[in-house]
């Protein structure tokens, strides 16, 4: 498989960006943030790329968070949409969260909900800690 990766530099924009690449002339779409590192430049970005799903993320690597936390209450409704409870439980932490430590505790009530699945196919997967293409920038030793 010969494949064309974008690589767009805010992760803010994946959720346009896959909508966008069903109309683009490329198979794979890389996302990544600008204080993100590649993990083993010996290996191609195409070994990650699960032709079962539309979106690859990773959990991070210092804590439980998935790297697109901005978005894990979209990912909890677009991925367990019958989850009604469990998603007012989350959003309830969501709303009240005013600093890292209850920021957290929606990161925990969503990946808690989400169960241990990793992926769902037709949608997302998301790579256990470690196991992924990227991690963030400081883990990385940069200069």
């Amino acid at each position: 498989m010969v494949s064309r990766t974008v690589s767009i530099q805010d992760e803010k924009t994946w959720g346009c960006a896959h909508q966008s690449l069903a109309k683009s002339p490329f198979l794979s779409l890389m996302i990544q943030q600008a204080d993100r590192g590649v993990v083993n430049p010996n290996h191609c970005i195409e070994e990650w790329i699960d032709e079962r799903v539309d979106v690859i993320l990773y959990e991070r690597f210092f804590n439980w968070e998935i790297m697109a936390g901005n978005y894990l209450m979209i990912l909890l409704e677009m991925l367990i949409p019958e989850s009604i409870d469990e998603y007012r439980a989350c959003e309830e932490y969501w709303v009240n969260a005013t600093e890292y430590e209850t920021y957290m505790a929606t990161v925990m009530c969503v990946r808690q909900a989400l169960g241990a699945t990793r992926i769902w196919p037709g949608k997302i997967r998301i790579y256990r800690k470690l196991q992924a293409f990227a991690r963030d920038g400081w883990a990385t030793d940069e200069k």
